[in-house]
């Protein structure tokens, strides 16, 4: 692919590649963090849980830590 082209032609090209690459990981690192700082998904659930007549946390269908689809 690069047969025709100069060292000077072909150098701008890499160095924006690899300007490009390392945006992405710090962008994909960033992500990861934000990632790890949320709660996880059953535990606002269980706080927020409404009890039962007799005071025990309703049961809902579905997988545990599954969020819970309304049908529209």
């Amino acid at each position: 692919l690069t047969e025709g082209l100069s060292d000077a032609r072909l150098a701008p090209f890499i160095h924006n590649m690899h300007v490009a690459l390392w945006v992405l990981a710090a962008v994909s690192l960033l992500g990861a963090v934000v990632s790890m700082l949320r709660p996880a998904h059953g535990a606002a659930e269980r706080v927020a849980a409404p009890a039962s007549e007799h005071g025990a946390p309703v049961q809902r269908a579905g997988r545990a830590g599954a969020p819970e689809r309304s049908a529209a």
